[in-house]
């Protein structure tokens, strides 16, 4: 005679629990949080040190045209790439920017520059990080997936 429960299958271990997922998560958050500061106080300090609004929008400019730029390619590299080493590079990558940035206009050695590079650089990074990130949730957490995303859904199988 057939039992008439259902068998669930084993549950996929808890997100709290799942170190690449809390490895990527811590990582990209310190990233995340020097990288969002990084471009409301950078606009800030070039104003009042320099005075020239010109400045700020080439700062600005500079960015945007890095980002163009590079995007294509950092689609491709992050497609035909391992995403999760393709992240971690660039969160490196980020981490090492703006540490050095700091570290030069604690200095006192922020010309603008040296801000410029370093901005420029910093969005080239970013450039790389974001397609990988965007392709990658799947890979770190097959099946929690939509928990990623703040959806559950049910595991295919």
């Amino acid at each position: 005679m057939a039992s008439s429960i259902p068998v669930q299958p084993h549950p996929a271990p808890s997100l709290r629990r799942n170190r690449a997922f809390l490895t990527a998560l811590g990582g990209t958050a310190v990233a995340q949080l020097g990288t969002s500061l990084y471009p409301m106080i950078l606009p800030v300090w070039v104003m009042q040190t320099t005075g020239s609004a010109a400045r700020v929008a080439a700062l600005s400019s500079l960015g945007t045209t890095v980002r163009l730029l590079a995007a294509p390619l950092a689609g491709t590299v992050a497609d035909r790439s391992d995403r999760r080493a393709v992240m971690a590079l660039a969160n490196l990558a980020r981490a090492a920017i703006v540490a050095l940035l700091a570290l030069a206009l604690a200095s006192g050695h922020g010309q603008f520059p040296v801000l410029a590079i370093g901005s420029a650089a910093l969005v080239l990074a970013g450039a790389f990080f974001s397609p990988a990130c965007a392709g990658a949730p799947g890979g770190r957490t097959p099946a929690r997936v939509g928990e990623n995303h703040g959806t559950p859904r049910k595991p295919q199988g």
